[in-house]
């Protein structure tokens, strides 16, 4: 089930906390470099990142950094029990930005997550796991993930001051992982359920644990280093004209 998550740890650099809303850097950071890997290893990251929608993605995003706000900071509470429309409109003048972050984010990690992959799977196994995330029932799992994300830890853990861990905490990807089974399961014909039950019992299914280690210690992407500093002046201004606006009109 981890597995599906790979596509959604860079997520985490793009939900700014409360202090990051109106972050400005000079430049942006030059790109690292990776190692050369065999394709079958980037095959792995797109067959999983491709088969995830962003936009429900960033629409989790969204209204997790919102939700993390009305739990955490009681003065926004009250100014959103007082404005009911407020979260949908929050949505709305974030989602552009955080979509587009994704984006960038989730195509900076390609090289860096591919090479750890490469430590752990043969080319034949990331192939296997390619094809299935490639296949029909592999894409609607990740449909189902897409739509189910929750973030609610990793956001305060941000709120708070600390670190994320791995960039989306072990709470949210469990959280979502159940909600997306929940989800999935009634979907399936009889000839998927047999065909996700023998991908169960292939060996490398069982080999998907160690992305968890191939992951561990992996520096996630900077702000900088998918986002321009006018962008996140925008994003800044977007969020707080939306809560001036919320303020004069409560």
């Amino acid at each position: 089930m981890r597995l599906a998550f790979l596509a959604a740890i860079p997520l985490a650099a793009a939900l700014p906390s409360p202090a990051a809303l109106a972050q400005s850097a000079a430049g942006s950071a030059p790109a690292a470099q990776v190692p050369a890997v065999d394709a079958a290893y980037l095959r792995f990251y797109d067959a999983i990142v491709g088969g995830v929608d962003m936009g429900q993605m960033a629409i989790g995003g969204a209204d997790s950094i919102f939700d993390g706000l009305v739990r955490n900071q009681p003065k926004f509470a009250d100014v959103a029990r007082r404005n009911p429309g407020l979260k949908g409109e929050f949505r709305t003048a974030t989602l552009p930005f955080l979509k587009m972050w994704m984006d960038r984010s989730t195509a900076a990690m390609r090289g860096k997550v591919a090479a750890r992959l490469a430590k752990y799977f043969t080319v034949a196994e990331a192939e296997e796991v390619a094809q299935f995330y490639g296949s029909p029932l592999g894409k609607k799992f990740l449909k189902a993930v897409s739509e189910s994300m929750s973030f609610d830890t990793t956001v305060d853990q941000a709120i708070s001051g600390g670190k994320p861990e791995a960039g989306i905490a072990g709470a949210d990807m469990d959280k979502s992982a159940n909600r997306a089974m929940a989800r999935l399961l009634p979907t399936l014909t009889a000839d998927e359920r047999e065909a996700l039950m023998r991908f169960s019992q292939r060996p490398v299914f069982r080999k998907l644990a160690l992305i968890d280690q191939a992951m561990a210690g992996m520096e996630q992407p900077s702000m900088d280093e998918f986002s321009t500093a006018e962008e996140r002046d925008a994003f800044g201004k977007a969020v707080r004209d939306l809560f001036i606006r919320a303020t004069s009109s409560s």
